[in-house]
């Protein structure tokens, strides 16, 4: 281990939840309606506006409509009659805490060089938004 590595020094550290909030503030303050618990069946447009039919069989009729299904992306972007590519593989990890006498050492995103076979795995350390370093170990 240790032997080669990425440096990306303008990789950011992001609070997604944080900024998703943002964006529902704005688009709320703007007239929007946010709707969430919802299981996508099909998203089809028909004629001037786009149709959303729900698994429990709610359906909702509007002029634009923008999803947010995080690792269910691909499979909601096909339901809408898009293309399933890129598709997204989920995989298990322990998310482990370094401790703080040792977070020095992590200066930014630090990532194994990927193994083409298996280009998910390895340990992977992330600095978080509240200063902590999160020590992700994929397998």
């Amino acid at each position: 281990g240790g032997l080669k590595a990425i440096h990306s020094p303008n990789t950011g550290i992001v609070d997604w939840r944080r900024v998703a909030c943002s964006y529902g503030d704005d688009f709320r303050a703007n007239g929007g309606t946010i709707l969430t618990g919802h299981e996508v069946a099909t998203i089809k447009d028909v004629g001037r506006e786009i149709r959303v039919d729900c698994q429990d069989r709610t359906r909702i009729t509007t002029k634009h409509v923008i999803t947010c299904a995080g690792l269910y992306s691909d499979r909601v972007s096909e339901k809408a009659g898009g293309k399933r590519s890129p598709t997204i593989v989920p995989f298990r990890g322990e998310y482990l805490e370094l401790r703080a006498d040792k977070r020095y050492l992590v200066k930014g995103n630090i990532y194994p060089v990927p193994n083409p076979k298996f280009p998910f795995l390895g340990v992977h350390f992330t600095p978080r938004m509240d200063g902590s370093v999160w020590d992700l170990t994929l397998c």
